[in-house]
């Protein structure tokens, strides 16, 4: 069953299950209509661009040293808003600093969000 696109990326970010099964289930369907349907996959890939979140919850994965598994990389809801304004600051050319503690996600985060500045063609 095709997911039907809502008109705003925050819109469409509030439509990606958290619950690790669910999310999983969600981005195998989702991800497989983007492969098929270049309009879908356009306006995937703008959603990504306009709001970070998106790219982290749908296509970015983590890994677990301790069980030594991939995990679906899903947000917690504290780790959003540090995404927004990490993300403003790249935009602006602004320097950011982070209090972090560890199994935060803090390092990763940085990481996967200058991979998901990267632009790519449509």
């Amino acid at each position: 069953m095709k997911i039907k696109l809502p008109e705003t990326a925050i819109e469409f970010f509030n439509l990606i299950p958290t619950d690790p099964k669910e999310n999983i289930d969600f981005r195998a369907e989702f991800l497989s209509e983007c492969a098929v349907d270049k309009e879908y996959r356009k306006v995937y890939l703008k959603f990504c661009q306009d709001y970070k979140p998106i790219i982290f919850n749908t296509a970015f994965w983590t890994f677990d040293p301790q069980s030594r598994i991939n995990h679906p990389f899903i947000l917690w809801p504290h780790q959003i808003p540090a995404i927004e304004t990490i993300d403003a600051c790249i935009q602006e050319g602004h320097n950011v600093g982070i209090n972090k503690t560890r199994k935060q996600g803090a390092s990763e985060i940085c990481c996967k969000l200058f991979v998901a500045n990267c632009r790519t063609s449509l």
